[in-house]
This record gives C-alpha cells, sequence and structure tokens, in this order.
C-alpha cells in the first residue's frame, strides 16, 4: 500500500511538498516518492525516489510505457499529464511507503487529481492567480483547488489558507477531519511552509 499526500495552493506548494517528502524519508524513515513542477535543469528533476532524480535510462523506460499504453488507447496525453503518469508508475513499480505528489495547476480538474483517497489532501495557501483557468475571484480558485479533498482523508490547511470555510465545509461533506497549521511567530512563508509540513508530519507519526 502506498500513502499519497496530494498539495495544492497559489504558494508554497512545492516547498511544503519537498519538506515533507525529506521528513517521511529521513526522520520517520520511510522510501518516498516526490512528484513535483515545474523543474529547472532537466524534466526528470519532476520525478524524485528516496531524494534522487529519475535516471536517463528509467525515464526513458516509463516514457515508452506511457506512450505505448497511450497509443493503445488512442489518446495524446500533454506534456504535463504525461510526467505525471510516469511518475504513478514509477512509485508504484518500486513499492514506495508514501507518494508526495504536488498538484499542477488548481486541484479539482489536475491531472494529479486521479487518487481515489489520498491520505492527506494539503492546502497551502489560496491567491489570485490563473484565473482564466480557475475562476476570476479568491472563492472560485479554493473551490477549484479543494477538488483535491477526497471522501474520509485528512485535510490539512496551510496558516494563511483563505477562506477556509470552502474547504472545512467539503471536509465535513467528505466526513473528513480538518487540521490547521500553527501560525509560524516568524512572518515568512518558510516559516509558514515548515509549518505546515510539520503537522503534516505529526499526524503520520
Amino acid at each position: 500500500h502506498t500513502g499519497h499526500k496530494g498539495k495544492t495552493g497559489t504558494n508554497g506548494k512545492g516547498s511544503v511538498s519537498t519538506k515533507i517528502a525529506h521528513g517521511l524519508q529521513h526522520d520517520l524513515g520511510y522510501s518516498v516518492g516526490l512528484f513535483t513542477s515545474p523543474h529547472i535543469s532537466t524534466y526528470r528533476e519532476r520525478i524524485v525516489e528516496d531524494g534522487k532524480i529519475i535516471s536517463e535510462a528509467r525515464a526513458d523506460l516509463l516514457a515508452n510505457e506511457i506512450a505505448s499504453a497511450a497509443d493503445s488507447l488512442r489518446v495524446q496525453p500533454t506534456y504535463f499529464e504525461s510526467l505525471a503518469l510516469m511518475a504513478f508508475l514509477e512509485f508504484h513499480l518500486r513499492g514506495v511507503d508514501f507518494a508526495v505528489i504536488e498538484a499542477g495547476l488548481g486541484g479539482r480538474d489536475d491531472a494529479t487529481n486521479i487518487i481515489p483517497k489520498p491520505e492527506v489532501a494539503v492546502i497551502t495557501s489560496i491567491a489570485l492567480d490563473h484565473t482564466e483557468y480557475l475562476g476570476p475571484t479568491i472563492h472560485s480558485i479554493a473551490e477549484n483547488k479543494a477538488g483535491i479533498i477526497k471522501q474520509g482523508c485528512t485535510v490539512i490547511l496551510g496558516p494563511s489558507v483563505y477562506p477556509k470555510q470552502i474547504f472545512s465545509d467539503r471536509a465535513t461533506d467528505l466526513s473528513c477531519p480538518v487540521l490547521f497549521a500553527d501560525t509560524p511567530t516568524t512572518d515568512s512563508v518558510n516559516a509558514e511552509n515548515t509549518s505546515t509540513a510539520e503537522i503534516v508530519l505529526k499526524h503520520i507519526d
């Protein structure tokens, strides 16, 4: 069984995902897959297992598997969808204990949002961004991002998430417990991200 951690938010989701993956591996001793975006030098940076990016040979194998499956199904996944599928396949084949998955754009309609029941759904922050895809208001964006919340999973909200009520209401509808990250004494994005990651790790531990 692989535990999945879904992350979405306008800012901090990549940092929080990386902090969670690091803590799961180094503090709690789990094998961990991490999928984030974007990359800096190579697309392989998006698919990390136990702190190491996948090799070129492994990436080629995964890409060929996804391309072959797509041809058989007569579908043409997007670049991001292909990378997400490669990550999911890799983590499945490797049998990692936990897969930490960062949403790409929004939540409800994102390519990563195919996990039936993540163990934890984390919302880092909400801001007006990608309004052409997610809607013109903070509320519409929050409703889209709340789409990663699935029946019975634990929901964790970062210190600056607003409006919290949208996420709390969806969590209630889906019988999900909600945990709130502490507001750090230091006023910085990194401190908020650390606080959010810490509550995830405490919940798992």
